[in-house]
């Protein structure tokens, strides 16, 4: 490693920038994808909420494909442990707090394995055909996801925004929760 990017790694550690992942330009990203989603469908007449649905199913998987990027890149890891499936990480990935500690929990490989829980849940749902509206996928996979990402928030070290000592990304998943099951509620009793 230069001295430039021995330099760099060390500013970003003290400034949390690096190891948090693109959350804006993610969430930016993702907005974007799903406004042109969006006027995509209404132009050509396809049904909105079934794309959703379609396109949920595609989501999970890259989300459980796209966590071992995490893994590779030695980040999103969790507090230290001791537990037998514990993970290895090298000094210079290690948050200074965490210096003298070797062993990390896994928190990507558990989203990973969420995900593809989630993933058998809405394939189930789907194949089933207890879901009789469309966007109803939609709704229970943003449910089960912000049930995922609450959990793994538990366990990450490298969330950067926090209110009241909590991460925003509990916070955010809380909200995704409530919304979505108030709009799945509305549309079940919809009918």
């Amino acid at each position: 490693m230069s001295s430039g990017s021995a330099a760099y790694r060390k500013e970003a550690e003290e400034t949390q920038i690096m190891g948090s992942g693109l959350v804006i330009g993610g969430g930016a990203a993702g907005l974007a994808a799903a406004i042109a989603a969006a006027i995509t469908c209404v132009i050509h007449k396809v049904n909105l909420p079934a794309m959703f649905d379609v396109g949920g199913l595609g989501l999970l998987i890259g989300q459980c494909i796209g966590r071992w990027g995490n893994f590779f890149n030695s980040e999103a890891f969790g507090a230290p442990t001791n537990l037998p499936w514990k993970l290895y990480i090298a000094p210079q990935y290690r948050p200074i707090p965490y210096q003298d500690y070797q062993y990390f929990h896994p928190a990507f490989l558990y989203e990973s394995i969420l995900d593809l829980a989630v993933f058998a849940i809405l394939l189930v749902l789907t194949k089933t055909g207890r879901l009789k509206k469309d966007g109803n996928l939609t709704l229970i996979y943003l449910i089960l996801y912000s049930l995922v990402r609450i959990f793994v928030e538990m366990f990450r070290l490298d969330s950067v925004m926090y209110i009241l000592g909590v991460p925003v990304a509990i916070f955010v998943s809380v909200g995704i929760i409530i919304v979505s099951t108030a709009v799945f509620i509305y549309n079940v009793k919809r009918g």
